[in-house]
């Protein structure tokens, strides 16, 4: 990949002016659990997504492209931004990625994503053998 793309996690406080005006308005923004998801590359931000957690769920309320993002860039951000989503769910254990429809003005959300955690069980965890080392 010759233009690699790096996602970052910001306050709302860190995000460029102009993507705040062009997200909701009317949210608290000293919430602790507003989040920003930012990818970039070597050509500046491609895009933002602002999502906050509740219970066992991240819901996406916006995301925000940077109007001179090619569609490739827009794509490798998407994808970016939902692989460190995914990442960070495992982290958290939230186990589902909602978005506001945006049909509905804020209204209702529709179920994205579920995500499974990649640990083993320990239901399944078998007592360890023992090792025998010959010299």
């Amino acid at each position: 990949m010759d233009n690699p793309i790096k996602v970052a996690l910001l306050s709302p406080s860190e995000v460029p002016f102009p993507s705040l005006m062009a997200w909701l308005q009317g949210i608290d923004f000293n919430s602790p659990n507003l989040r920003v998801a930012q990818a970039s590359n070597d050509k500046g931000v491609i895009a933002h997504v602002y999502f906050i957690r509740v219970d066992d769920a991240f819901l996406i309320t916006a995301i925000v492209f940077d109007p001179r993002a090619t569609e490739a860039d827009e794509k490798s951000g998407r994808d970016s931004i939902d692989i460190y989503l995914e990442q960070l769910a495992e982290l958290e254990g939230v186990t589902r990625l909602f978005a506001v429809k945006s049909q509905t003005r804020g209204n209702g959300c529709e179920l994205v994503r579920t995500y499974t955690s990649r640990a083993t069980q320990s239901a399944t965890l078998q007592a360890p053998t023992r090792v025998v080392y010959i010299n």
